[in-house]
């Protein structure tokens, strides 16, 4: 096994972000769902929900969302790198 720095850099999350479709849509009144197709064809959803739809602001739940996505994207290129680090095939 190799050494050195090899790490993901939010750069490269960030592209992978920049390169996608990105969906979101309110349902019911209180649900934010968000989708974001990558460029390979990947997807990944969020959802977040408040109690009182009176309280209900799309853009936080959007915001809250894309925060659980990017984590996501974070440890699929984590796991990609991994995998090319340790010479296994994708």
């Amino acid at each position: 096994m190799q050494s050195g720095n090899i790490k993901v850099t939010i750069e490269q999350v960030q592209k992978v972000l920049d390169e996608a479709e990105i969906r979101d849509e309110c349902w019911w009144g209180n649900m934010t769902i968000v989708s974001v197709k990558l460029k390979n064809g990947w997807t990944i959803t969020e959802t977040t929900a408040c109690v009182d739809p009176n309280e209900y602001n799309h853009e936080l739940g959007k915001e809250i969302c894309l925060r659980k996505i990017t984590d996501e994207i974070w440890k699929l290129l984590g796991w990609s790198l991994n995998c090319k680090h340790n010479g296994e095939m994708l």
